[in-house]
């Protein structure tokens, strides 16, 4: 396994330097950003790592080579969900550090605030893994670019709805108002996206697991 997401390192140094690059320059304006699309669009950007790396796997015909090594088919699957994980994780820490820093130095400290702002970036991080790599391991990178294009749509006309949204009201304020506990939301919510996730998973080993290579 460690191998694996060695493997993996390697392949996002050389094809996602692009995505290091944009990424990085979004940290470094964090603590700046009030607009939550600019907060959240290396969640979108990190989302889209691992389905790149499984593409470029394709191309490169990993998979028949990887049955030549002493990997079970699970493990090569279960190599692209950890580090999808890897990078939500360092990504929200550094987005919460920098809206901590935000929040202390304008509105002050709001834990509900940035628990809506979390979750947000949190589902974004995850939808596109949990959708698309199953069509990925099952179809192959080919045919499920019209799951990956749809999914594409549906998350960019979210980001629409959301910018059109900011010129009424407030949405972050407008979500505060209609959850009465957020905290209770947010820990209910995470919940489901860890079943789902799971599932996805589990979906995507046994899928991939009944594939044939030639």
């Amino acid at each position: 396994m460690k191998g694996l997401l060695l493997k993996d390192f390697y392949m996002i140094m050389k094809y996602c330097r692009i995505y290091l690059i944009v990424i990085s320059i979004l940290w470094i304006f964090t603590p700046f950003a009030e607009e939550v699309i600019f907060i959240l669009y290396p969640c979108l950007l990190t989302a889209m790592i691992p389905i790149n790396l499984q593409m470029y796997d394709e191309k490169e015909r990993w998979s028949c080579y990887s049955c030549t090594l002493p990997y079970s088919s699970g493990q090569i699957v279960s190599a692209k969900y950890l580090l999808n994980l890897f990078t939500i994780l360092l990504n929200l820490a550094i987005i919460s550090l920098g809206q901590f820093i935000r929040m202390l130095c304008v509105s002050g400290f709001n834990l509900e605030e940035l628990l809506v702002l979390l979750f947000s970036g949190l589902l974004i991080s995850v939808i596109p893994t949990m959708f698309v790599l199953p069509f990925i391991f099952k179809f192959g990178a080919e045919k499920a670019q019209l799951a990956y294009m749809i999914l594409a749509i549906t998350i960019g006309g979210a980001f629409a709805w959301i910018t059109i949204a900011e010129d009424g009201i407030e949405t972050e304020t407008a979500i505060l108002e209609v959850l009465q506990n957020p905290t209770l939301f947010t820990a209910i919510a995470l919940a489901g996206i860890v079943i789902i996730y799971i599932i996805s998973w589990q979906i995507s080993m046994k899928l991939y697991a009944r594939k044939e290579f030639d």
